[in-house]
């Protein structure tokens, strides 16, 4: 089992595809894979808290992954 190696808040800003989405981080816009694929357009929309963990493989193109988003209050 992986456990991920740190967890950041940030704010989903848009969905550049299927699998990677923009997120606004303190340190600046960043880029994360998204598991999920299906598109869920109810939960990403911009401005929505997300939840993102550190990638552990250092030869990822992207150093997240987008763990949860929250709607009206709950994480999903």
């Amino acid at each position: 089992m992986c456990k991920p190696s740190a967890i950041s808040r940030g704010y989903f800003i848009r969905r550049e595809n299927r699998f990677v989405a923009a997120v606004l981080l303190p340190e600046g816009e960043t880029l994360c894979h998204v598991k999920n694929t299906g598109r869920c357009r109810e939960l990403f929309v911009a401005g929505a808290p997300v939840i993102l963990t550190k990638a552990v493989a250092p030869n990822r193109k992207t150093g997240y992954d987008l763990a949860a988003v929250q709607k009206n209050g709950i994480w999903f």
